[in-house]
């Protein structure tokens, strides 16, 4: 309904000779434009304050299914192939993290779900 009522009075507005042009400089160069109307500012709220970098995650020790979602999430979730150290990395330190992150990889390529070139693991 509104936009029949708004294609309406653009219709009565071109009656009467007023037409709004998209372009006007490229549609109409030789037609007086109205002036410009005036900027003015609004009344938005300030933007949030940047939030700390959430803490690194700890690698689920105990949770196979969850250390595969997590790697996972981080393989698909990077622009590059990255290396087992690369993955351990975006987790806390903890004891023999590195080589369990690395067997997590090697079943990913041995599945079929990633590829290793120069030790570095990709999503396939």
């Amino acid at each position: 309904e509104r936009l029949v009522a708004l294609n309406r009075t653009r219709a009565e507005e071109e009656r009467q000779g007023k037409i709004r042009w998209l372009r006007p400089d490229f549609q109409a160069p030789k037609e007086k434009t109205a002036a410009k109307a005036r900027q003015i500012e609004a009344d938005l709220p300030a933007a949030p304050k940047e939030k700390k970098p959430a803490s690194k995650p700890v690698f689920p020790a105990s949770d196979g299914a969850q250390q595969i979602r997590d790697i996972r999430a981080i393989l698909s979730g990077a622009d590059r192939p990255l290396s087992a150290a690369d993955v351990t990395a975006r987790f806390r330190k903890a004891k023999d993290v590195e080589r369990r992150v690395a067997s997590v990889l090697d079943v990913f390529v041995d599945i079929g779900q990633a590829r290793v070139s120069d030790g570095r693991y990709y999503l396939a």
